[in-house]
């Protein structure tokens, strides 16, 4: 009877021990899973009509459509709503950007385009929000083929 008693005895605490062992060990997280920062979430903003200004004049217009890849944890904390913030930027970028000349549009670099306007952000924002800028579209149209195409007969 006590040879029972101590085999019952040794079965309990062998398995209460594999259990709190499995517990801590299914609470405890290698580091490869280790919380990792939030990834960038795509954020993509209405297309945009930004008009080219040379010469006191304007000379047409450039239509856009951007994504722009930014970090959520950090777009939280901005005092701006940040679709607010990332047009804005995009809408200055190109507008200001004086290398460009639209008129005479040839093959561009576009990554290089792409790369101020992320670091624009995110020297406005005051922390790496903005990781990518994704062009998904960029046409320019001059004056006069704007100015036709709003005369168009409509069918």
């Amino acid at each position: 009877m006590l040879r029972s008693l101590l085999v019952s005895l040794w079965i309990v605490s062998a398995t209460l021990g594999a259990t709190y062992l499995g517990a801590t060990m299914q609470g405890a997280k290698p580091a490869s899973e280790a919380p990792q920062p939030a990834k960038a979430a795509p954020i993509k903003l209405k297309a945009m009509t930004v008009p080219v200004v040379q010469g006191g004049a304007v000379q047409g217009f450039v239509l856009t459509q951007v994504t722009v890849a930014a970090k959520p944890d950090l777009l939280k904390n901005l005092p701006q709503p940040p679709e607010l913030l990332l047009n804005d930027e995009v809408f200055k970028t190109i507008y200001g950007e004086e290398q460009i000349d639209f008129k005479r549009m040839e093959k561009m670099d576009l990554a290089k385009l792409s790369k101020k306007i992320c670091d624009n952000i995110n020297k406005r924002a005051g922390a790496p929000v903005a990781e990518e800028v994704f062009i998904q579209e960029l046409h320019f149209m001059n004056k006069h083929d704007a100015s036709a195409e709003g005369q168009k007969p409509k069918h």
